[in-house]
């Protein structure tokens, strides 16, 4: 067993790059889910209104711990539509046969049409108009897109995982 050090600074860069670049929220996380590195400052509109509310906070983290959950369990990449109508995707960071962290992604618009979540945005006392538009304003990826984002991400793992640790004895842990 090692204990991974990690150059959080580098991996802080490399993920609000990636961030920049695709228009997509990216986290490290440890094993139990805990933040390594988070740019959820980079919400954007749709997501940083539903964000505002309390039961939009409160729905978003349970939809982020159900996505967690499965990938934990299946230890594959996981997608699904949070209860805002967006994908997010969880992929684990495996060492040897250790689920070490995990790497989410997502305020993606699917195909999903808007008028399924009008209901849901008027119970959180946002104007549905409104959400309409930053909905259509955030960033839209087919299967396609959203396979090759998981393949980026994927190539963030190897980076992460080889680029950024020093090995020493001791039970592996993201720092």
């Amino acid at each position: 067993e090692m204990i991974i050090d990690y150059d959080i600074e580098k991996i802080r860069k490399v993920l609000y790059d990636f961030s920049i670049s695709t228009g997509v929220t990216i986290d490290l996380l440890k094993e139990d889910f805990t933040p390594v590195v988070q740019n959820r400052s980079t919400f954007k509109g749709y997501c940083s209104r539903i964000q505002s509310t309390e039961k939009g906070r409160a729905g978003c983290k349970c939809s982020d711990e159900y996505l967690l959950k499965r990938c934990q369990v299946s230890r594959r990449t996981e997608k699904h539509f949070c209860q805002a109508g967006l994908i997010n995707v969880a992929t684990p960071v495996i060492y040897g046969d250790q689920i070490v962290g995990y790497i989410i992604f997502g305020q993606i618009r699917g195909d999903l049409d808007f008028s399924v979540l009008r209901e849901d945005i008027q119970e959180l006392g946002l104007d549905c108009d409104k959400m309409e538009q930053f909905y259509q304003n955030t960033v839209f990826c087919d299967e396609e897109r959203i396979e090759s984002l998981c393949n980026v991400a994927a190539m963030l793992i190897s980076y992460i995982l080889f680029q950024n640790m020093d090995h020493k004895a001791g039970p592996s842990h993201l720092s």
